[in-house]
């Protein structure tokens, strides 16, 4: 069975897993950063509604931006469908 190991933490722990498992959990890597500037007020009612849903701001961005993407690629490709069909 083949295994990857992470790099030790700085607990001092390294983490072992069968690759298998790695597949199953999908692990996304976060390589980049998105600096935002925004009002003060809409980012504190943002981080309280986000806390009241119990999840963090990043993933509520990152939660949207992945729908964003998704409805935009299919806007984009409706074009294409509704040409077919002339």
């Amino acid at each position: 069975m083949k295994y990857h190991v992470f790099q030790p933490r700085k607990n001092g722990y390294t983490i072992v897993y069968p690759l298998g498992t790695l597949r199953r959990m999908a692990i996304i890597v976060k390589d980049v950063g998105l600096r935002l500037r925004v009002e003060k007020e809409l980012r504190q009612e943002f981080v309280e509604a986000c806390r009241a849903s119990g999840k963090p701001a990043a993933q509520v961005l990152r939660e949207f931006m992945r729908d964003f993407v998704s409805r935009e690629r299919v806007m984009m490709q409706r074009p294409l469908f509704e040409e077919n069909r002339r």
